[in-house]
């Protein structure tokens, strides 16, 4: 794992529920410090695993447009299963899984793909979904955007919950996890578009009076 022991003991946020967690604050910047906020996470069609040793892409043949994934050292390839006009591949920082979408009609999938298994299972389903994904820096986490808004869930597909009812988010374009844990940056497409921090927290429970 990209993280050390103690990085991640100490991601007080990571260790949290999906539904626990909330975003805060927000800030908007000009650039970024890549040593923070890694980023794989471009709409790209070749991308790397963070440990260099694997690589995915998309290939078009006659049976249809798929996924594969080669060993970088020994140059065996493999096609992911049920990648049919996969999408916006991304690795997790751990390197055992692979993120992708999958437009289906008017909806699209998030699918996620184990390198171990070789399986890919889908994870969710909807009108509105932004073709980018990312990973929290333990791999245990998936955020997304659907309906124009932020959302969390594990990489299994549970618990999948709201992040911030007020955030909206169009035209993503890039989408990335602090290695600390503690916050997502996200950039849409539009010419001219900032960078905006936003701080992950706990969720702050609500007192029924």
């Amino acid at each position: 794992s990209i993280l050390s022991f103690d990085e991640t003991r100490e991601s007080k946020i990571l260790s949290l529920r999906p539904d626990e967690i909330e975003i805060g604050g927000a800030k908007a910047m000009d650039s970024f410090e890549k040593e923070f906020f890694p980023v794989r996470n471009y709409i790209k069609q070749n991308v790397k695993s963070p440990d260099q040793r694997y690589t995915a892409y998309g290939n078009a043949s006659k049976s249809g447009y798929r996924l594969f994934v080669e060993d970088l050292k020994t140059g065996k390839k493999k096609m992911v299963p049920d990648s049919a006009d996969g999408f916006a591949p991304v690795w997790s920082w751990d390197g055992e899984y692979l993120l992708f979408t999958v437009k289906n009609g008017a909806e699209r999938d998030i699918k996620i793909y184990s390198r171990v298994t070789n399986r890919t299972i889908t994870l969710f389903t909807g009108k509105n979904i932004e073709p980018l994904t990312c990973f929290s820096p333990d791999s245990s986490k998936i955020v997304f955007i659907y309906a124009k808004r932020p959302w969390i869930m594990n990489k299994e597909g549970s618990n999948i919950s709201l992040l911030n009812r007020n955030v909206r988010v169009s035209n993503l374009g890039l989408v990335a996890w602090s290695r600390s844990g503690d916050s997502i940056m996200l950039r849409s497409t539009k010419k001219g578009s900032r960078y905006y921090v936003f701080s992950l927290k706990r969720k702050e429970l609500k007192i029924l009076k």
